[in-house]
């Protein structure tokens, strides 16, 4: 059972982590445009692109990360790569759906990666509640 700050490190957790995924691949992009000789993206094509970019990750978030994270809670699948591995899958699950397979569905993909892994970050890592290897109540060859 959480507790109160568990709790709301798991609504955090779906809050911020597809923010820093989208954050991630935003900057990417604006590095890539500052690299390139024929860079020609605008502010305002970056910023339209981020809020489309937003509306598809927590869509996603929300309709295919949650129930997976639920399947993940009940397998208990917490480690590190675990999460990477669920993020890849809900991006690659949004590629599918929307039909881009060139290099905006490898987008879709690492997007999914980098929430997956903060998603880990903020929400699974330390926390008593979800990994037994940090609870005192767990057995001595689960506890690192």
């Amino acid at each position: 059972m959480l507790n109160r700050v568990e709790g709301l490190r798991l609504v955090a957790g779906f809050i911020f982590a597809p923010a820093i995924g989208v954050s991630v691949l935003l900057l990417t992009l604006i590095a890539h445009e500052t690299v390139t000789p024929h860079g020609n993206a605008s502010v305002g094509s970056l910023a339209a692109f981020g809020l489309i970019a937003a509306y598809v990750t927590y869509s996603a978030t929300f309709i295919i990360g949650l129930p997976l994270f639920i399947l993940f809670y009940y397998r208990r699948w917490f480690r590190p790569w675990q999460m990477a591995t669920g993020g890849l899958l809900v991006g690659a699950s949004v590629a599918l759906l929307l039909g881009t397979y060139n290099r905006l569905g490898i987008m879709f993909c690492v997007v999914g990666v980098t929430t997956g892994l903060f998603f880990w970050l903020l929400v699974i890592f330390r926390n008593r509640a979800l990994t037994a290897s940090s609870r005192i109540d767990a057995p001595r060859t689960s506890r690192a």
